[in-house]
């Protein structure tokens, strides 16, 4: 038996190292996750969510291009540093950035289950809004202002009719929306209108949207990647110059690869 054992009663860094290694357990980071969504996110609620989805999917029949999810995320004006090539050893690494704290703006999308995605709505940080704020941004986007730069429930009414509008709901081929259960999403006016376009809502348990959402499973996150990349791209050609929230939305960066003409492209305020 060791000696580090009978002194300090417990098994040295040595037998640690040698037991993860058979049994092939890594040391990871673990994620931050509130005792509300560790609790919440159960079997039963699971399994009643799919029960009920499963239900409505029987009663409408809806096919992929009928189902809807809609949620929103933040754009920051600076983007999240990603891992470098560094020599071995050195401790501090460093990553040029636009800003120490930017910016955030509000992105709401509805992408359906064939991959078709509806215009987004932008919400900037603002009292008052001005058409100029989208110039550049997809075919079909609308934007609005918001001091508190969230949505709220106005802002979450006038996604709602920009949704009908493009998708072009109508009573004889109903819509399945599945959203999160914000209070805004869940409100009478927005119930109301869904009813009277034949949009059934079905809301994501409490606390369970990290794991439920399809949209943070599986699209915020390379979105938000490929937001850093241009940007890094961009501040290699433009040091020393500064994104502002009126630049996230255009579809194309003047002089990157994914530019349509860097020669006349005016999509990016500048």
């Amino acid at each position: 038996m060791p000696l580090n054992w009978r002194e300090k009663k417990k098994a040295g860094w040595d037998w640690w190292l040698s037991f993860s290694d058979h049994n092939q357990l890594p040391i990871r980071k673990p994620e931050a996750t509130s005792f509300a969504r560790a609790s919440a996110f159960n079997k039963p609620v699971v399994n009643m969510f799919f029960d009920n989805l499963v239900n409505l999917m029987d009663k409408y029949n809806f096919s992929s291009c009928q189902i809807y999810n809609v949620d929103e995320t933040g754009c920051t004006t600076v983007q999240t540093s990603k891992a470098v090539v560094a020599a071995k050893g050195q401790k501090q690494v460093g990553s040029i950035t636009l800003a120490e704290k930017g910016c955030l703006e509000t992105v709401v999308y509805a992408i359906s289950a064939t991959g078709q995605c509806v215009p987004p709505m932008f919400i900037f940080p603002r009292v008052n809004y001005k058409e100029h704020f989208i110039n550049g941004a997809p075919p079909g986007s609308i934007g609005t202002a918001r001091q508190s730069r969230w949505i709220d429930e106005s802002a979450f009414i006038q996604y709602m009719h920009h949704f009908i509008k493009h998708v072009h709901c109508i009573k004889s081929e109903p819509v399945l929306m599945i959203l999160d259960n914000h209070g805004f999403h869940c409100s009478l006016e927005a119930i109301d209108l869904a009813k009277e376009h034949r949009i059934v809502m079905r809301i994501i348990p409490t606390h369970t949207s990290h794991r439920l959402q399809p949209l943070d499973r599986s699209i915020f996150d390379p979105f938000k990647t490929a937001i850093d990349l241009a940007v890094d791209a961009w501040l290699c050609l433009n040091l020393g110059t500064t994104v502002t929230i009126y630049e996230l939305s255009p579809t194309c960066l003047p002089g990157t690869d994914d530019c349509c003409d860097t020669s006349k492209c005016n999509c990016w305020l500048q």
